[in-house]
Formats: structure tokens, C-alpha cells, sequence
């Protein structure tokens, strides 16, 4: 419904419901990669009868922002849809999170997950990454699901940005 909705009143942002069988395949879908703190719990709104929520995050590093905004310690504001495919963070907990600028109705300023739960990931202390969905692209790409290979990653695989027709 998130998606159908966005397709409905903004056609340039189509991919909302990408899907990935590679971890390089997200690597390269993705402008913006940080590492970031949840820093406030997701605070739920309605947009034409639509639930999302909205929650804060501390970047605590920047892997990859293709067009160099963000830095450590800013604060971003990440809108999710609370369903399967979008698990929401949680209050406190560290995470990995595959980027993009949102651009639609719903809010201004603000950033989606890549792929959505496929670009969410929980990192614990120390820096093994954890799929919040069922999928790890980690895992099914043979790569190590740890924080210290990332860079490499996305080295290896710089953000190719999308064709518009």
C-alpha cells in the first residue's frame, strides 16, 4: 500500500519496493550508506488515511553520500511504513541503513531505506551486521556480514544512479 500510494501521487519515486538479490546490487542502488544511533522512538502520522512513522537518527558515520551532505553527528529523519517489508527501528539500537532522500507527499527532508528491510540492518558492538528480514543479502552473497568489509563494499560497487524515462 506504501508503494501503490506513492506511485499514485508522485511517479519519480516509483522504486519504493525495490528488491535486491545481491548485496553489490544494493550496494550500487544506494546514494547514501551511514551507520547511525535511533534516537527517538518512531513517532506515528497519517497521510491520506496511510500510517507511517517518523524517527530520528544520530549518524555516527557515513559510508557513502553521493552528494555529500551528511555528516557524523547530524541527525536524520527516516519515514517508514510499519509492515512486513519495512520493519520499523528501535529506540537506542544501532543500525546500518542503505539510503536515499524521499521525495513525495508524505514529509519534506527526509530519507527512506533502500530496498527496506533488505538495506536495514542492526549492528551490534562488534560491527557484525544483522538482517532485521527474513532475507540477509549478506549471507546469500557469500560476504561477510561485518561492518569492517563494508568500505570495500561499497568501493567495489559505487551508486550507479537510476535512468529516468
Amino acid at each position: 500500500m506504501f508503494g501503490e500510494m506513492l506511485k499514485e501521487e508522485n511517479t519519480s519515486d516509483l522504486a519504493v519496493t525495490e528488491s535486491f538479490r545481491h548485496i553489490d546490487d544494493l550496494a550500487t542502488s544506494s546514494p547514501i550508506v551511514i551507520v547511525g544511533k535511533v534516537s527517538s522512538a518512531p513517532k506515528p502520522f497519517t497521510h491520506q488515511s496511510v500510517t507511517f512513522f517518523e524517527s530520528h537518527i544520530q549518524v555516527q558515520r557515513v559510508y557513502r553520500d553521493v552528494n555529500g551532505q551528511l555528516k557524523s553527528a547530524d541527525t536524520i529523519t527516516l519515514l517508514q511504513n510499519d509492515m512486513e517489508e519495512d520493519p520499523l527501528v528501535k529506540r537506542d539500537e544501532t543500525v546500518l541503513l542503505y539510503l536515499q532522500r524521499y521525495e513525495g507527499p508524505v514529509m519534506e527532508n527526509a530519507y527512506r531505506i533502500v530496498g527496506l528491510q533488505l538495506g536495514h540492518f542492526k549492528v551490534n558492538r562488534t560491527g557484525t551486521l544483522t538482517s532485521v528480514g527474513e532475507s540477509n543479502l549478506y549471507q546469500e552473497s557469500g560476504r561477510s556480514a561485518d561492518l569492517s568489509k563494508l568500505e570495500t563494499l561499497l568501493k567495489d560497487h559505487p551508486y550507479v544512479a537510476e535512468k529516468t524515462m
